[in-house]
């Protein structure tokens, strides 16, 4: 939410979230920042595994649906699991989160 909320631009976006091991995530969450329905609340968000993600063609569908102009990717490791086409592949974006200190 942070990341969404420091754009100053109106650009769809969903960002990507690995969860469990970083070098191997299984799972994902996701943040848009716009609704899944015009008259929703609040924004979509999803936490599923990768393969269900890819199976459903949940990304191609946010994409074409509501037009998302910039897929962020908070782990290298997402880069190569994500599956959409090679047309969409520019929509990528790989950001490096900075690790907690100790």
């Amino acid at each position: 939410e942070r990341f969404l909320d420091s754009t100053y631009d109106y650009m769809s976006r969903v960002v990507l979230i690995a969860l469990g091991n970083p070098d191997a995530p299984q799972w994902v969450y996701g943040h848009c920042n716009f609704p899944m329905e015009f008259d929703d609340d609040h924004d979509f968000k999803l936490s599923d595994r990768i393969e269900t993600v890819n199976e459903n063609e949940i990304l191609i569908k946010l994409i074409e649906e509501h037009d998302v102009e910039e897929i962020v990717l908070t782990a290298q490791s997402l880069e190569g699991r994500i599956q959409i086409p090679e047309h969409y592949k520019s929509l990528l974006t790989v950001v490096k989160t900075p690790k907690p200190e100790n």
